[in-house]
């Protein structure tokens, strides 16, 4: 794309980021839309969006037009994992929903395992159009599928209304509007805590894995894009492994949430500052590992919202979470182009067939600041607030 747009890394990085800056700003109203509307309509009719924006993406004939496709990805996917929240509230028992959420977590990083070595294997043989054109059928597809399919209670199709707590929160006579729900979550230092450390945690994640971790291993390390994506893949596997590990492990084993937040933002911490000590010394083998554990030890951030869940009310949980989920995607959209224009201020090193290649000590310079906003968030996980309140 930077050879047949003629674009450098900052519009790069403005391109990779506009997907989450549209899906950050939908988060709050997709919490209104799945209480009032339903989640089956608001998901049908913002899916079809995402199908559009991939159509557009794909056959986008200048780079703005791919900016706004992808703005409109972000825009119709946004409302899925809220929406989905709510739906498995309904339909399953309190002693479900923490497995299907599990569920949950582990079928949205096989999305991601398929965004990584799959995809690129793809944009290698065909170009990036190809595979972005079957991505916007098969969304399209998924779209008619949701409005056959789904339903938003089970007594749309006869079924019993399983207990849960939602209507276990109903019989509270105390009702929280929408307003006062936002202030009772803004005023909470604990929720903002927990939201900056998403921001960074996540960001600094996507924005290596999503962004510029295939670039950066092809030059500091020599890989072709194949081979550099295969590192990538171990981030999202993981990832994807982990979630439900860690919830295991604070529920079952530790019966904490502060000791798995800390613990886990620790250890991804220190494996950036192995990333950055040297480069040309580690072993494919080794470097299979460092990456896996990125993903694994992110894992972790899936307690993040367990935790703002259980500082509020359940008359807020909703608008609470809908703003925490609003954090992490801020941060990509802060590092993902951040990085590109740091890495443009050092200049690229040469230009093959339209494609700018970056010096490793660009790179390093970039991730540093990744590393030190991780260094803070890494103090300021010890003053957030242990939330699990256990019952004799």
């Amino acid at each position: 794309m930077m050879k047949e747009f003629n674009v450098g890394g900052v519009a790069l990085g403005l391109l990779a980021s506009a997907y989450f800056y549209s899906y950050a700003v939908m988060q709050v109203p997709t919490g209104l839309l799945a209480d009032t509307v339903g989640p089956r309509k608001t998901v049908t009719f913002f899916m079809g969006l995402a199908s559009i924006g991939a159509f557009m993406f794909a056959l986008a004939p200048n780079f703005w037009a791919t900016v706004l496709g992808r703005l409109l990805i972000g825009l119709g996917v946004a409302v899925v994992w809220v929406c989905t929240i709510r739906i498995l509230a309904v339909w399953f028992t309190l002693r479900e929903f923490a497995t299907m959420n599990g569920v949950l977590n582990f079928v949205g990083n096989v999305g991601a395992l398929g965004a990584a070595t799959p995809l690129a294997f793809l944009t290698i043989t065909f170009g990036w159009r190809i595979p972005f054109f079957f991505i916007a059928c098969f969304t399209g597809f998924l779209t008619l599928v949701v409005w056959a399919l789904v339903r938003d209670d089970p007594k749309q199709v006869g079924l019993t209304l399983p207990f849960n707590h939602i209507e276990e929160s109903s019989s509270d006579p105390t009702k929280i509007g929408l307003i006062q729900g936002l202030k009772l979550t803004f005023s909470n230092k604990y929720f903002w805590l927990v939201g900056f450390s998403l921001a960074v945690w996540y960001g600094t994640l996507v924005n290596f894995q999503g962004l510029w971790g295939i670039p950066y291993l092809i030059q500091a390390y020599g890989y072709d894009k194949a081979q550099a994506s295969y590192f990538i893949t171990l981030i999202a596997l993981g990832f994807c492994v982990s979630a439900p590990f860690w919830g295991y492990i604070s529920d079952k084993v530790l019966g904490a949430r502060k000791p798995v937040f800390v613990g886990g933002i620790l250890t991804y911490t220190f494996l950036w500052l192995i990333l950055l000590a040297t480069t040309k010394v580690f072993s494919s083998l080794l470097l299979y590992l460092i990456f896996f554990m990125f993903g694994f030890s992110s894992g972790a951030i899936i307690i993040c919202i367990t935790m703002v869940k259980e500082l509020f009310p359940e008359q807020v949980v909703g608008t609470a979470v809908g703003c925490t989920n609003l954090f992490p995607f801020v941060g990509v959209g802060i590092f993902q182009p951040l990085t590109g224009y740091i890495l443009d201020l050092a200049g690229p090193i040469k230009i093959i067939e339209g494609v700018k290649f970056y010096p490793t000590y660009a790179y390093h310079t970039a991730f540093m600041f990744c590393f030190l906003s991780l260094i803070i968030v890494s103090i300021l996980a010890f003053f957030t607030k242990e939330t699990l309140k256990t019952k004799d």
